[in-house]
């Protein structure tokens, strides 16, 4: 799937656009990042990593990358935690008492799983 996507992008006459909510696969970026006739946007969660934003210098022109805030976190600070299999890694830090943060807690709480 992700080359048949990445093939639409690199094949885009007028525009493409992504939305990158984890990471932008290299099958994608690969064909957003190459100089063409359409208008290529990705819109990131994050920070761009090293290989986007090699691939916009590359050619500045096209693609266009943004990012904001995450919402509820503070200017991305992160702390030490730990990942699903116990290994140790840097998580996001909640603004303390923020209402969206309370909002999110109850709605996970009262989740099902699955």
């Amino acid at each position: 799937m992700l080359n048949w996507y990445g093939d639409r992008a690199g094949d885009a006459a007028t525009s493409a656009m992504f939305t990158g909510a984890f990471n932008v696969d290299p099958k994608i970026l690969g064909p957003m990042s190459k100089h063409g006739p359409a208008m290529r946007f990705i819109l990131l969660e994050r920070p761009p990593t090293a290989e986007i934003t090699q691939a916009q210098a590359n050619n500045p022109s096209d693609p266009m990358f943004s990012y904001g805030a995450i919402l509820g976190k503070a200017q991305f600070t992160q702390e030490e935690g730990h990942d699903e299999d116990g290994k140790k890694t840097k998580k996001w830090v909640p603004i303390p008492h923020f209402e969206i943060e309370k909002w999110f807690l109850g709605e996970e709480l009262e989740r099902k799983n699955g």
